[in-house]
């Protein structure tokens, strides 16, 4: 009789988790059929993954930062398809299909009975899985993006028991774990509770449990160190843009994590001295009422871990409100006015999923329980800060014969794919000083300046070898960036800009960033 009901509930857990990951799979795929042609996510894909999956050896492509980090994941993934497979022709459907498969398991992954300690009821964690998995904004579903889903497998995995596991499946998670922290540097918001949770699994022998902890603390620690050396190469010679902005991005890393529930509980109307003040006193209580209940020991796995997140969030929030104001000055300006990309977003808007369905469904009043779930459920996804569910070049997608026919242009050495609709292209990106020595350029990335309006440039035009202006056109022009470009690559020798004035900007190689051809 036992055996029968362990085979009953095997079969009941593969029947909810290979549904949900069906469900979710097909219900995107069909809602998104072009995704994978987007312009922004064609072209980034295009350039840092298949690029150097199919002209780069797989361990020399680990040593290329993507944004500054090591997307692990991401380069397996492209060297499978591209080299293993020989995935060409179609390599942009791939690429998509893989992104919503990756993104399918991961959210799925809450549906496995040892999180019956979280959310007894198997129908209400079914449901928190489609919850976490319609996030809605459309770019998160894409190949660059879809990593950010592993955020639910490392916190949910940390707590998971797998003491009576066997060895092939605690491996497993141990390795899923390393990979994933190994694939996004925002992912190391993870990083203080593996530490933690390892040292206290070696203490109380866990050694199974250690095993998970500690993979996802070492792959947390490769991420850093690569991050870390990354930076460092970039601030010593001239790089790309996404390399010098990771200096921000791992300084926004902890904060962010919180900074949604922030966002819930206090209107940006009260003003930004009163905003700052009334964030610090939201964490300290969040972070008081955790400890309370940790000491209680109610819930105990995720409160704890909660209550390390919240107490790191204190302690960076503090370090950059007294002391980083000269080193973090992008960090300073979002705790003001909000983070630029919705995708930065994602681990507090998931985070509140989570906390809030863990903390509704231990009220014992079932009719409560029932109406703050359902409230819950239908405002927390529609918030302005996250509905973006309609890609911007919905109506210019690129079709798979586009890229048939263009694939042949690809070379190892240099080369320029422009997409539709413009500015964006499939090409080699180069760093440039002020001097450009008579490369061809084709188009002028800028990295703006915070708070100083009159260094914005208005104008951007170039002088070949006879001295002549050769004019770029601003077809992109967003909070942080501008976008310059012309019809042809043209030689230049030098790139000036000219700010609202009529004054020429000093020219700074950390600015700008030239797509040469």
């Amino acid at each position: 009789m036992r055996r029968i009901q362990k085979i009953k509930a095997k079969f009941s857990l593969n029947l909810r988790y290979l549904s949900s990951v069906l469900i979710l799979f097909f219900l995107l795929f069909f809602n998104f059929p072009s995704l994978g042609y987007e312009a922004e996510f064609y072209a980034e894909t295009g350039n840092n993954f298949f690029y150097h999956a199919k002209f780069t050896s797989f361990l020399e492509s680990l040593s290329i930062p993507e944004a500054g980090y090591l997307p692990l994941t991401q380069r397996l993934v492209s060297f499978l398809i591209v080299q293993t497979f020989d995935i060409l022709s179609w390599s942009p459907l791939a690429f998509q299909i893989c992104a919503l498969l990756g993104f399918s398991l991961l959210v799925s992954f809450i549906n496995l009975n040892g999180f019956r300690k979280l959310i007894p009821s198997d129908s209400v964690r079914y449901l928190t899985g489609f919850l976490l998995g319609l996030y809605p904004n459309w770019e998160m579903f894409t190949f660059i993006n879809f990593i950010y889903f592993g955020y639910i497998y490392l916190l949910l995995v940390l707590f998971l028991d797998v003491s009576r596991k066997s060895n092939f499946v605690v491996l497993l998670f141990a390795f899923i774990g390393f990979l994933l922290v190994a694939s996004k540097a925002l992912l190391l918001a993870i990083a203080p509770a593996a530490g933690i949770l390892s040292l206290y699994h070696f203490y109380t022998k866990k050694y199974k449990n250690l095993l998970v902890a500690s993979s996802v603390t070492l792959g947390a620690l490769l991420q850093s160190a690569f991050s870390y050396m990354t930076l460092q190469r970039s601030n010593k010679v001239e790089s790309t843009l996404a390399a010098k902005s990771l200096e921000h991005i791992l300084s926004l890393g902890y904060e962010m994590l919180v900074d949604s529930w922030i966002q819930f509980m206090i209107p940006k109307s009260f003003g930004s001295f009163i905003y700052e003040d009334f964030r610090i006193i939201i964490i300290t209580a969040l972070l008081f009422s955790l400890m309370i209940l940790f000491m209680r020991r109610s819930y105990q796995p995720i409160f704890f871990i909660l209550t390390l997140l919240s107490a790191t969030f204190i302690g960076n929030l503090l370090f950059l409100q007294f002391v980083g104001e000269d080193y973090f000055p992008l960090h300073n300006q979002y705790l003001s006015n909000g983070l630029p990309f919705h995708r930065w977003y994602f681990i507090p808007h998931l985070s509140a999923i989570l906390l809030f369905t863990l903390l509704i469904f231990k009220i014992k009043y079932r009719v409560l329980r029932f109406f703050l779930f359902a409230f819950f459920v239908i405002n927390l996804p529609t918030l302005p800060k996250f509905a973006e569910m309609t890609p911007p070049y919905d109506d210019k997608v690129n079709s798979n014969s586009q890229w048939v026919t263009t694939l042949p242009l690809l070379k190892s050495d240099s080369f320029c794919i422009p997409i539709n609709p413009e500015p964006w292209y499939i090409s080699r990106y180069c760093a440039e000083t002020s001097a450009p020595q008579g490369k061809k350029i084709l188009a002028i990335l800028v990295k703006l300046p915070l708070k100083e309006k009159d260094k914005k440039p208005e104008t951007c035009f170039g002088l070949d070898e006879n001295g002549k202006k050769v004019m770029f056109q601003n077809v992109f022009d967003k909070s942080m960036y501008q976008f310059w470009t012309t019809k042809e690559p043209k030689i230049v020798q030098s790139i000036h800009f000219i700010n609202s004035e009529g004054k020429e900007l000093e020219p700074q190689a950390s600015r700008y960033y030239a797509v040469t051809h």
